[in-house]
Formats: structure tokens, C-alpha cells, sequence
């Protein structure tokens, strides 16, 4: 589980001021899933205290995030 709270904790850094919550929802081994790899499903709730968030806000933070997660975890973003 070690890898997994790293994801969390990496989407917690870089998420700057707007990410509120990241939960883990599920995690899978097997079929379509590259041996020695694991599915990790996340889901990320972004809010902001002070204003509506804008697409564009959302959109840069995010990338921000996948690209922390793919240099830090060896994560790869399923298509």
C-alpha cells in the first residue's frame, strides 16, 4: 500500500489550495492489466473556498498532478 499513499500524498502536494479530497476507490490486478502492474482508480474532489473554480484552474493543476504522479510513482494514465 506504501505506492499508493504516495500517489495520494503526491496529488495532495501539487494540488496546490484546491484539491480537497482524493480517495483510492479500487485497485486491480489481472485480466487487461499488465502483469506486475496494478489499476489504481482515484477520485480527486477540487474546491476552492473562495471562488467558483474555471475549467482552465481545474485543467492546469491536473496536469500538474498526472505529470508529479508519471515522474514520481511510475504512474501511467490508462487511455
Amino acid at each position: 500500500m506504501f505506492r499508493h499513499k504516495k500517489m495520494v500524498d503526491t496529488i495532495r502536494q501539487y494540488g496546490k489550495k484546491i484539491v480537497r479530497q482524493v480517495d483510492i476507490f479500487d485497485i486491480y490486478e489481472g485480466e487487461h492489466v499488465e502483469k506486475g502492474y496494478k489499476s489504481v482508480a482515484l477520485r480527486i474532489r477540487y474546491q476552492d473556498a473562495d471562488h467558483t473554480l474555471q475549467d482552465a484552474e481545474v485543467s492546469e493543476v491536473h496536469e500538474v498532478i498526472l505529470h508529479e504522479l508519471e515522474k514520481q510513482c511510475q504512474a501511467i494514465l490508462r487511455s
